[in-house]
C-alpha cells in the first residue's frame, strides 16, 4: 500500500489556469507516535515535471492534530485531560515517563477514560445489537441518545 497518494497523478493545465492537487498521507502506527510527541513533522518538497522546462521543487507541508491513534493503552490511562488539550512536551514526558504524576496510582485510570466512556455507553444499550461492530451506525447512535435522555440516563 503506498504511503503516500496525489490526486490527480497527472494532467494539463493551459496557462492562467489554476489546479488543486490533493496529497494525502497515510500515517502508520509507527509514525504517528513520533507525530503525536512533535519528534517529527509532515513536510516533504516534491518536483513538479513540466514538459520541455525544468523540474520546479514544491514544498509540502502538513498538520497532524495529536490523537490516541499511536498511544499505548496505558500511556492514555495515565492522561488527565483531553489529548487534545495537551502540549507535545506534556505528551512526551508521559511517554517517556518523564511526568511527576506518572505511577501516581491514585491518578491513573485503569482504562483510558474514552475508552470507559464508549464502553460504559454502549453495554447498556447495545448488548442485543448482533451487528453493532458490523454496520455504520451514526444514526443508531443519535437514537440510543435519545432513548437515553428519555430515561433520564446521562448521554454521552
Amino acid at each position: 500500500m503506498e504511503r503516500l497518494k496525489i490526486s490527480p497523478k497527472n494532467g494539463i493545465i493551459d496557462p492562467g489556469q489554476r489546479e488543486v492537487i490533493v496529497f494525502t498521507v497515510q500515517v502508520t502506527e509507527k509514525i504517528a507516535w513520533k507525530l503525536n510527541v512533535g519528534e517529527e513533522s509532515i513536510k516533504d518538497k516534491f518536483y513538479l515535471r513540466i514538459s520541455g522546462q525544468k523540474e520546479t521543487p514544491i514544498k509540502i507541508n502538513g498538520v497532524y492534530k495529536p490523537s490516541v491513534f499511536g498511544f499505548s493503552m496505558d500511556t492514555l490511562a495515565k492522561l488527565n485531560k483531553p489529548l487534545t488539550e495537551m502540549s507535545f512536551d506534556e505528551l512526551r514526558a508521559i511517554e517517556l515517563k518523564e511526568h511527576p504524576w506518572i505511577g501516581d496510582s491514585s491518578i491513573r485510570a485503569e482504562i483510558p477514560i474514552s475508552l470507559w466512556k464508549l464502553i460504559d455507553y454502549l453495554i447498556p444499550m447495545s448488548v442485543h445489537e448482533e451487528t453493532i461492530f458490523v454496520k455504520e451506525g451514526w444514526c443508531r447512535m443519535q437514537i440510543l441518545r435519545k432513548r437515553r435522555r428519555k430515561k433520564g440516563i446521562l448521554a454521552y
